[in-house]
């Protein structure tokens, strides 16, 4: 993993961390590379994997890029929301980790779609998901975060 996003994803995470009032000590969770999930995070019960995903247009992203390097004036785009796309194909991944593994999706402003339709599109495909092998899928939007799904507690 290149070391950019590795920052990027530590930064969005921190940020995450203090809208949810838990620690947020830097020495608490590190960057972990594939098959593991993106982050380890030193919890109070115990440590948590995180699986980060940019929900993301890649079209609104090369716009910001460009735009931002001066390379061109601001155009008008026809985008189509890939909340549903991207998220059903980070449900059907594996992973490693000996810990259990919570599910952080974010838009950094890289997305057009309110809070409200994106976790509505969440959430239809969790609940079509045969399998979801995250303990808590969470959304972290623009006017908040949103807890989409947590697994139930099954004893043994």
């Amino acid at each position: 993993k290149n070391q950019a996003k590795a920052e990027d994803e530590r930064a969005i995470f921190q940020l995450f961390l203090e809208k949810q009032g838990w620690p947020t000590e830097v020495s608490l969770f590190e960057s972990r590379e594939a098959p593991e999930p993106d982050i380890l995070y030193e919890f109070v019960d115990g440590k948590i994997a995180f699986e980060l995903l940019e929900l993301c247009v890649s079209e609104v992203a090369e716009e910001q890029s460009k735009l931002t390097d001066g390379l061109k004036e601001p155009e008008v785009l026809r985008i189509s929301d890939p909340t549903s796309r991207l998220v059903r194909k980070k449900l059907r991944k594996n992973y490693v980790s000996q810990f259990p593994i919570d599910l952080l999706c974010y838009s950094n402003g890289r997305i057009g779609t309110p809070d409200d339709l994106v976790v509505r599109r969440m959430t239809d495909v969790i609940v079509c998901s045969k399998a979801v092998k995250f303990r808590c899928v969470w959304y972290y939007g623009k006017k908040g975060i949103y807890k989409i799904y947590e697994a139930s507690i099954v004893s043994e």
